[in-house]
């Protein structure tokens, strides 16, 4: 792999070959990100045990991730607009690393607050570049393969990041978990800056050759896309912040299955991301449609029959598959909807999106699971699935009377 020296217009995409070799670096980037993001999850009830906290507790960390990011990564976003790329991603992972290390030494629940606002700081400004990057760095046909190599980090963090990472929280101590999530962080964060190809936007020479994005056709198509993702992330996370007390109390698995579950759950991830890769590029808006249905369907079923243990884990399975695609789809989407001078914000706007999701789903779904248990949790989230569906129709309705199709 070889550095370039000269910046890639943002106008301009240089490349015609597809740049595998370039792209797998951020696909470990989103993948260790990722794991980060998800571990109190997997770790809540040892994190919650050593902090002398209750479990809500830990599931409270989520929500308070999902508001830093909402706060944070657009204004950084625009701060950062002018800067290589290739130096954001990287030095949001260095960052990234040093907040995972201040969570693996902090002695109290109040130091892992702090560090867990921290990392959601990176956090945000990483996702809102970086498929802006990957987006520079392949031809417009490549764009959904791309992207879906990109987001496959998402599903390898669930088939491999986020069960190890449960497994050595079980074997030694939560606490090494993050150590590693640090180390490996650092790694990346290095590599990207000194491996990964230079690309910075070119700016207008005058505020009069700034685009008024406030008069861009494709600003609600991407609004939609972006109510879509929100939806999603509300329903997701209100269900996967708490699995393992749904895996314990409403199905009845012994503990010693819950890494299994989660590799389960992890490998039809993967397959639902090989698939986005082929569907992303030729029927967009068809594949997210077909991809929340089935997420829906799944979430009735569990909240329906959490007895029946082949069941569950069909269900659980369906879920891997739908979330393993959604993501790329997701991103996919909103690059291919959004005009190029909307992508920056449009690519902020959609973390924005999908932490407030994530934030509400983490909260509400605490709610839910102190008042009625975690099987409740699954019927609210397939029916915000339902929701989420009908805006994403919503939505190719509007792409197709507003935008001419590109």
């Amino acid at each position: 792999m070889t550095s370039t020296t000269e910046p890639i217009p943002i106008t301009k995409p240089q490349r015609t070959r597809f740049p595998l070799g370039t792209l797998l670096p951020l696909a470990a980037a989103t993948m260790i990100a990722v794991t980060a993001e998800m571990m109190p999850a997997g770790v809540l009830p040892e994190m919650a045990a050593s902090l002398s906290v209750e479990p809500v507790q830990i599931g409270v960390l989520v929500t308070i991730w999902a508001v830093t990011i909402i706060v944070t990564s657009m204004p950084l976003t625009r701060i950062t607009s002018s800067l290589d790329r290739r130096l954001v991603v990287g030095a949001s992972m260095l960052v990234f690393a040093v907040a995972n290390a201040l969570t693996a030494i902090a002695p109290v629940y109040e130091v892992v607050v702090v560090s867990r606002v921290l990392a959601a700081i990176a956090h945000g400004l990483f996702w809102s570049i970086v498929m802006v990057y990957t987006a520079q760095l392949v031809a417009r046909e490549h764009l959904g393969r791309a992207i879906s190599i990109v987001s496959g980090g998402v599903a390898v963090a669930t088939v491999i990041g986020l069960p190890a990472g449960t497994a050595l929280a079980q074997a030694l101590d939560w606490r090494t978990s993050f150590w590693v999530l640090a180390v490996v962080m650092a790694v990346i964060g290095l590599l990207v800056l000194t491996r990964m190809p230079r690309v910075t936007p070119a700016q207008p020479a005058s505020e009069e050759g700034r685009p008024h994005l406030t008069a861009d056709r494709t600003i609600l198509p991407s609004t939609g896309v972006g109510l879509t993702a929100a939806l999603l992330a509300l329903a997701h996370f209100s269900l996967f912040t708490y699995i393992v007390p749904y895996f314990d109390e409403a199905a009845g698995f012994d503990p010693e299955w819950t890494s299994t579950l989660l590799l389960v759950f992890g490998g039809a991830g993967a397959v639902g991301l090989i698939l986005s890769g082929i569907v992303a590029d030729r029927w967009p808006s068809r594949a997210v449609i077909t991809s929340l249905l089935l997420f829906a369907a799944s979430a009735f079923t569990l909240a329906l029959l959490a007895r029946t243990p082949a069941v569950v884990i069909a269900a659980i399975l369906i879920w891997g598959v739908a979330s393993g695609a959604l993501p790329p789809l997701m991103n996919a989407r909103m690059m291919q909807v959004a005009s190029e001078a909307l992508r920056p914000l449009a690519s902020a706007a959609l973390v924005v999106f999908f932490n407030v999701g994530i934030g509400l789903g983490s909260l509400i779904g605490g709610l839910i699971e102190s008042a009625s248990g975690p099987q409740a949790i699954a019927t609210f989230a397939g029916c915000i699935l339902v929701a989420s569906t009908l805006v994403a129709v919503a939505t190719a309705v509007v792409l197709r009377s507003r935008v001419a199709p590109r």
